[in-house]
């Protein structure tokens, strides 16, 4: 119900602030059926964003600072987050997606950190989505960064966009070339 309010609060919200426009290329996996929902990573404002560009209710990686604070810990996880340790491998974060991936799509951004290249290849999507064998949707956020800019104490007025696709894999392809794909895929929208 939280996780209902509040995207209906941001969708208003981003709707009039921001003049938020959604391109939807491909039809999203039918409800019940989870899926990897990966996307460029501009801003603090991205898992907001894509919660609306998503028809269905989303679950997302979060850094492990996040849960530090108590009240931010409550809040995340109301909103479906789940930690992560970054720069490393994580193989708890990882079980833990894999076993929120029998029952919710999870948002994956490739890119690790805000701003980061489109040009590496991070093979943990590909894993997430081989091992759980779900469908992978994929988004381009433009102008996040712009509101929020890395460094800036409050958010400025600006226009957003995002773009949705769908990448086809295979079983036989690997962890890296389904990366390289949906990398590639986000790179073209």
């Amino acid at each position: 119900m939280h996780y209902s309010i509040t995207r209906t609060l941001i969708w208003i919200s981003f709707k009039i602030l921001f003049q938020i426009k959604i391109e939807r290329r491909a039809q999203f996996p039918a409800k019940g059926q989870p899926f990897v929902f990966a996307s460029n990573h501009l801003s603090y404002f991205d898992p907001a964003i894509l919660s609306i560009a998503s028809p269905r209710r989303l679950c997302f990686f979060g850094k492990e600072e996040l849960f530090k604070n108590k009240l931010l810990a409550f809040a995340v996880k109301a909103y479906g987050t789940f930690p992560v340790k970054r720069g490393e491998s994580d193989i708890a974060g990882m079980r833990n997606a894999l076993k929120i991936l029998k029952k919710y799509p999870v948002v994956v951004f490739p890119q690790g950190t805000r701003g980061a290249s489109l040009d590496q290849i991070n093979p943990g999507v590909g894993f997430l989505c081989k091992k759980a064998k779900v469908p992978i949707m994929v988004a381009k956020i433009y102008g996040s960064d712009k509101i929020l800019p890395k460094g800036a104490k409050f958010p400025k007025i600006a226009k957003l966009r995002v773009i949705t696709d769908k990448v086809d894999y295979t079983s036989k392809d690997t962890y890296e070339e389904i990366a390289k794909r949906v990398m590639e895929k986000i790179k073209s929208l």
